[in-house]
């Protein structure tokens, strides 16, 4: 399976306005956002709620690794290099793109949505901070219409700390249709992960899938 990052503007949805659009920019304007604000969206954000300065705890992934949990086969593995985590730190203060780092298009085979549930492992560093109540809100949605959310808690990080955590998703059951919707139109399924530290939104990062691929 593939993937591949993205430019910044590749991560935003088309001029199509919502509803919604009102609601993303009060958060914008909001001293902090927290897990209550984000569970009010109903579909994708058309854009970042927080700038990639909101990390002041130097979080970010090293790893990715998909798994059918079934039958353990392992759908695909994202993983940086050494000297990638390395320069991390300095390759994300140094660039423009405001979604380095945070978004990436899936490349996944239609098998993928005739799975049950999905095992993913998830390895990440923290900065010179130690990070308290960790917590990821994911939303996924195919076009503004949402699938299913998930939420994951990692209590403590020590600082400098390389971390690693396993997570089971539960996939949803999605009528025939719909699965055939979703394969005909690539990078229209997607998903808003928002990353908290303290009930404090600090990361926002975005996904978008396409369910053609082939070996």
């Amino acid at each position: 399976m593939n993937s591949e990052i993205s430019s910044g503007n590749s991560a935003r949805r088309s001029d199509k306005k919502t509803p919604q659009s009102s609601y993303e920019e009060y958060l914008k304007n909001k001293s902090f956002i927290t897990v209550e604000d984000i569970q009010q969206l109903k579909e994708p954000t058309s854009d970042y709620l927080v700038s990639r300065d909101a990390n002041i705890f130097g979080i970010f992934f090293t790893r990715f690794c998909l798994r059918d949990e079934e039958t353990n086969k392992q759908i695909l593995n994202i993983k940086l290099s050494e000297e990638e985590i390395l320069n991390y730190p300095t390759a994300s203060s140094l660039s423009t793109d405001p979604s380095f780092g945070r978004f990436i298009r899936f490349q996944l085979p239609p098998s993928f949505l005739e799975m049950k549930h999905i095992g993913a492992t998830i390895d990440f560093k923290i900065g010179n901070e130690a990070v308290k109540c960790f917590r990821m809100v994911e939303k996924h949605y195919f076009d503004i219409d949402p699938l299913k959310e998930f939420e994951f808690l990692f209590p403590f990080c020590m600082p400098n700390s390389r971390n690693s955590c396993d997570q089971i998703y539960e996939v949803p059951a999605l009528q025939v249709d719909l699965k055939a919707q979703m394969i005909k139109n690539p990078y229209l399924t997607k998903s808003d992960s928002f990353y908290f530290v303290q009930n404090r939104l600090v990361m926002h990062h975005k996904a978008e899938f396409d369910f053609n691929f082939t070996s």
